[in-house]
């Protein structure tokens, strides 16, 4: 069960389904500036994340936030479960 008792965890729910975390990809894609049509997977979303950006030195800053974010939604979810505390959403 997500540790946010919105559905079924598995990859595709975590980081990019779940409810918390699909509002966070919209947030960044909004700063960014572009409009987000969530795909079913991670890998979906990442190769729709990689298509903007023409220079390579742009395409490192978006890996960057890219990895950063995953990171952040892996950390906070076993950060979660092993320590048994609630998510504070706006957090």
């Amino acid at each position: 069960m997500c540790v946010l008792w919105c559905g079924a965890e598995n990859v595709s729910h975590l980081f990019v389904t779940c409810r918390v975390v699909s509002r966070v990809w919209y947030d960044i894609f909004r700063w960014l500036g572009w409009e987000l049509v969530l795909p079913r997977d991670l890998l979906g979303l990442f190769e729709g994340y990689c298509v903007f950006p023409r220079r390579e030195s742009i395409m490192c800053g978006f890996l960057l936030i890219w990895h950063s974010v995953v990171w952040s939604i892996w950390s906070t979810r076993n950060d979660l479960v092993f320590s048994g505390r609630i998510l504070d959403v706006e957090q």
